[in-house]
């Protein structure tokens, strides 16, 4: 009797201990820390091979991103490929992947090092706009993602594969916000607006900012919302100290800012039963998204370092088996992401018309790859700063709805910077361009470039017409002067400098269409009135009367181009082509100076064809290696000018190493040739580039100077000339800087030496 009584109340315990390990939930809380949030991804890795359920999820920004993915229905591989994937860079960064990159509406590449951002208010009042990052394509994505899991848990983040709540921050009224409803994409969007980087989100009819303002580790939020029996707390910020770290402020002091504005990892929030992962993280910032794998690691390490205490105090376990069942039985309720409407908040009539023909819907709705593309080309305008979309489901379409909301509108561009080099080649950069949108997208430009080698005035005016087949016009008039005299090269005393002054007054414009999203077709009309005053000794005086050449004509153009490189100057990445046809008619006048074999003034019709045609590749060999080459030709039927100075300077020339632009290479220029180029870069760290580069230059038809000073064109080939450089490039964040020492097989500049900081970009010449 006494037996069977203890065994009964054996088997009460053994039943009640069983329930209450059956029972036993787990919530998982996982801060905010911008890139050092990866760190989740590892530690969610760990929990998975060893079977520990994941029940609830808070997080705050990276956290809410990472945590929002997991509690959607994504595998843990399958965020692990997101974090690890270059698109992630982009997104991030804003920055469109080559397949959508629409090349059409791409700027010209100019100086400058950085600008700033002027909207219009409906009083007209200007707003700086102080965001650091274009968050256009990340609002996109992560709504696009994420959309179908909104659907099927009806937009409820108790229904979602795992609970789910992520944090966000009203900045009026002071108060932490808990995201527990809507789409999910915007719910994770708005707890990582970070102040100053990211702008706020309107969720509710409120503006929220990254949770981490005040609820970084949202433990509290886990307890309130859930209630689970044991919670496990994932770090990926900095600690709160109770006292001034002496020991640490040297280098804590670089991340003041985020110290100030977000809120930091309390672990005493958690019990003595809860379980605190640290990973180690303190070596990389919250902008290292390209260290993603190794900030990754640091997560999946340190939790495989707490993992005893883990399985100790949580004795429940879930198998993959078990949890990819689950997992794809949530998203079999998935329904086909197809945009059966597109709607717009925000937009004026006009604008929204703008707008609509970019979407042209069918009544099968747009496919996610079509309705991606067509965002794509909005985000190709720098108008659209301000775009929000949401995609939600709607019973009565059967199918989701894209909503576009615009905040305002950007009005004034002001971009600043130029080139500050060891040569006179030094300027100042400084470009304003005016926005606005009606049925047409309107662009007012004004760029100034300034210093001793180089002057331009340019203005140009682009009116973007999305029809059936969308396509620009841009009228353009622009002035640009050099003087090559001031080519100075210190390190280089032999130099003998040029005696040569540049003027040329452009009157013309440009209509474009595009050719698939990487491609266009550039149509060119304009009037030329080019003035150049030389000298055509080497010995020269300043007593001495100039040359002048003035050509006057018509230059009628076609070209196709694309441009996928990755840098506008020193690319490691990408390609571009660019072929054209150009006819040039008009009238040149010479008229000599004290150095010519000619006397008086005389007057001759010039005209000519010329085909051009250059690519340039650049392709990765290994992590730190990579390759590029270009290939050039050029023919024509040039007619030789007056003299031979003046044909010369008429000359089509091969632009090979990076300052030969500020040069006038005799041996580099020719109306017919073919030129190649190879380029090896090593990277031994982020930013820092060791480039050579070599070159060979073969002229078709070949130019030299007749005892009179006559030019003359003679078919025949030569030894190729060879052009060198061996150099080393460092990116800031707002341009390179550069030194290298350049070679020339020529006799007037063989060798030179250039150190630089910004963009050797310059306007190019009309007849170039």
């Amino acid at each position: 009797m006494i037996k069977n009584f203890i065994l009964y109340i054996l088997f009460i315990l053994l039943l009640c201990i069983s329930h209450l390990t059956i029972a036993q939930k787990v919530g998982l809380v996982l801060s905010g820390g911008g890139a050092r949030g990866i760190t989740h991804v590892g530690v969610l890795k760990a929990l998975e091979e060893h079977n520990i359920p994941v029940d609830y999820i808070t997080g705050t920004s990276m956290g809410a991103v990472v945590g929002g993915y997991y509690a959607s229905g994504y595998s843990v591989d399958e965020i692990e490929a997101i974090v690890l994937d270059e698109s992630f860079q982009n997104w991030v960064n804003g920055k469109i992947a080559d397949d959508y990159n629409f090349y059409f509406a791409k700027k010209p590449d100019d100086a400058s090092w950085f600008g700033v951002s002027f909207r219009m208010d409906s009083a007209y009042n200007a707003i700086l706009e102080a965001n650091l990052a274009n968050d256009l394509l990340l609002n996109f994505v992560l709504m696009e993602m994420t959309a179908q899991a909104s659907q099927t848990a009806n937009y409820d983040y108790d229904s979602l594969l795992i609970p789910y709540r992520a944090m966000g921050a009203e900045v009026f009224t002071q108060t932490e916000k808990t995201l527990k409803s809507g789409p999910l994409g915007q719910s994770m969007r708005a707890s990582m607006a970070v102040p100053f980087f990211y702008r706020p989100i309107r969720v509710d009819g409120e503006y929220l900012f990254d949770g981490g303002i005040y609820n970084n580790f949202p433990v509290s939020t886990m307890r309130e919302e859930f209630n689970p029996d044991i919670i496990i707390g994932v770090n990926a910020s900095d600690l709160k100290f109770e006292e001034y770290p002496h020991d640490q402020d040297d280098r804590l002091v670089g991340r003041s800012l985020i110290f100030m504005v977000l809120d930091k990892t309390d672990p005493k929030l958690l019990d003595e039963n809860d379980i605190f992962i640290n990973p180690s993280i303190d070596d990389y910032s919250s902008v290292d998204f390209r260290k993603a794998s190794a900030i990754l690691d640091s997560g999946y390490t340190a939790a495989l370092r707490s993992m005893e205490e883990v399985k100790d105090k949580i004795h429940r376990r879930v198998s993959r088996e078990d949890l990819d069942k689950k997992r794809d039985a949530f998203k079999s309720k998935h329904q086909e992401l197809r945009i059966k409407r597109v709607s717009f908040s925000g937009f004026r009539d006009n604008q929204r018309q703008y707008v609509e023909r970019l979407f042209p819907m069918n009544d099968e709705g747009l496919t996610q790859k079509e309705v991606k593309a067509a965002y794509y080309k909005i985000l190709s305008e720098d108008y659209f700063t301000t775009l929000i979309p949401t995609i939600s489901y709607l019973e009565e379409l059967d199918g989701f709805e894209l909503n576009l909301a615009t905040q305002k509108e950007r009005n004034l561009d002001i971009d600043l910077g130029g080139l500050i080099a060891n040569r006179s080649l030094s300027n100042i950069f400084l470009s304003a361009e005016y926005q606005h949108l009606n049925q047409f997208l309107w662009g007012h430009n004004l760029n100034l470039q300034l210093g001793e080698f180089n002057q331009t005035v340019d203005f140009k005016t682009r009116v973007n017409i999305p029809w059936v087949s969308p396509f620009y016009l841009e009228p353009r008039v622009y002035w640009n002067s050099w003087n090559f005299l001031v080519t100075d090269d210190f390190f280089n005393p032999d130099h003998t400098p040029t005696v040569l002054r540049q003027i040329d007054r452009y009157f013309g414009g440009k209509l474009a269409f595009p050719v698939g999203s990487r491609r266009k077709i550039v149509v060119e009309a304009a009037h030329l009135n080019n003035t150049d005053r030389f000298n055509n000794l080497e010995d020269f005086s300043t007593s001495d009367e100039l040359d002048l050449l003035r050509y006057r004509a018509g230059k009628y153009a076609v070209a196709l181009s694309e441009n996928t490189l990755n840098e506008k100057m020193y690319p490691t990445r990408g390609r571009s082509l660019f072929i054209g046809l150009d006819y040039f008619y008009g009238f040149e006048t010479y008229r000599a100076g004290t150095t010519s074999a000619l006397e008086g003034r005389q007057t001759n019709q010039r005209q000519w064809f010329r085909l051009k045609v250059a690519r340039v590749r650049y392709r990765p060999i290994n992590r730190n290696w990579s390759m590029g080459y270009n290939i050039n030709a050029v023919l024509s039927n040039q007619p030789t000018f007056s003299n031979y100075t003046s044909t010369l300077i008429m000359t089509t020339p091969y632009f090979s190493l990076n300052d030969a632009r500020t040069l006038i290479q005799e041996d580099l220029r020719a109306p017919n040739f073919v030129a190649a180029g190879s380029r090896l870069i090593w990277e031994p760290r982020n930013n820092l580039q060791l480039r050579a580069e070599a070159h060979a230059f073969l002229p078709l038809q070949n130019l030299s100077e007749g005892l009179g000073q006559e030019a003359i064109f003679e078919w025949d080939f030569h030894v190729p000339v060879v052009a060198a450089s061996l150099g080393l490039v460092y990116k800031t964040p707002v341009g390179p800087a550069g030194m290298s020492f350049n070679f020339y097989d020529n006799s007037r500049d063989r060798f030179n030496f250039l150190i630089h900081f910004g963009y050797l970009i310059f306007n190019q010449r009309a007849t170039d």
